[in-house]
Formats: C-alpha cells, structure tokens, sequence
C-alpha cells in the first residue's frame, strides 16, 4: 500500500503493531552503568567488611587470664570469650579450644569461627552504607541512582556473605 504522499505503509501496521514499532530487548534490560555501580557495591562491601575484622577489642590481650570471675586479669590478659573482632556486630569471638594445647584460648586465632548471621548483618550493614554513599555521590552530580538496584545487590551480598562465612570457616581468624 501507498499513502497519500507515495511512500510504502505496511498493509497490518494496525493490527500487529507494524514494522516501525517492533523493539528487541537487550540482553540486560538497564543500563550498563547501573550493573557497574553493583559490581562497585560489593567490592567496597567485600573490603570494608574483611577491614573491619582487624577491629579487635581488647587489643592487649596477650595470653590467658586464669584468675577467678570477680579479681581483675593482669594487664596483657583476657578470659575465654572478652576478645573480639569486627565491627559493628563482633563477628569472631574466642571460644575455649580444649581440644589443642597449642591453640590459646583468651586470644583470637585460628580454632575461632565467625558467627553466620553476624557475617551477614555486617556484610548487609557496609552494603547499605556503601549504597547511602552512592546515593549521596549521585545527588550532588545530578545524577539519579535507581533504588531498585538494593534489589538487585540484596541476593548478591547474601552470597558474599555466605563466601566470606565459608572462607573463615575453612581458615578460621586471621588478619
């Protein structure tokens, strides 16, 4: 067919939509940039989280402190369970290690396991933060950064966090 003007016009252009309307999806259906900005999320997730491992309260704790519950440990000194790492949940906390006399206990080290659920609110936590930056980088540029990307990271940072678990599980703590 023929319009008025003498160019060509499909005949079902009604009907299905016609050949100028027809659209193909990408493969990822956002923008590139966006997938970029994940990626950046939990990089800076995965730093800051494994950063804040070496917090470790209280850091002077040398050997073990086997005095009674109610007389203070020397300096140097801590009880099973008073030595912590990470931040802002304690993710490794010392547990006895009866089983090796040549593990200490009152000290992080080794034979002490991250909490799971710990690991994934801290994780979760730096996520956030990590997105609140880049939220805020993104206001002062003009830019408009989607929320539902915190969707589409929120899977992803849970298998972070079971990684992370998995990985100081195996070796136990270590900075």
């Amino acid at each position: 067919m023929y319009n008025v003007v003498g160019r060509f016009t499909p005949v079902f252009s009604s009907s299905i939509g016609g050949c100028y309307r027809m659209k193909t999806t990408p493969l990822f259906p956002h923008d590139r940039g966006r997938y970029i900005l994940v990626l950046v999320n939990l990089l800076l997730t995965i730093v800051l989280t494994v950063l804040s491992f070496r917090y470790v309260q209280p850091k002077d704790c040398y050997r073990f402190c086997d005095v009674e519950a109610g007389v203070p440990c020397p300096a140097g000194s801590c009880r099973v369970g008073e030595q912590k790492a990470g931040w802002p949940i304690p993710v490794f906390i010392d547990a006895p290690s009866p089983s090796s006399p040549l593990l200490i206990s009152g000290i992080l080290g080794v034979d002490d396991y991250p909490h799971p659920m710990a690991m994934l609110l801290t994780v979760l936590f730096y996520s956030m933060l990590v997105w609140l930056v880049l939220f805020i980088i993104g206001l002062i540029q003009g830019q408009k950064v989607d929320p539902k990307l915190i969707l589409l990271a929120l899977p992803m940072n849970v298998l972070l966090a079971v990684v992370l678990w998995m990985h100081y599980f195996l070796t136990g703590y270590h900075v």
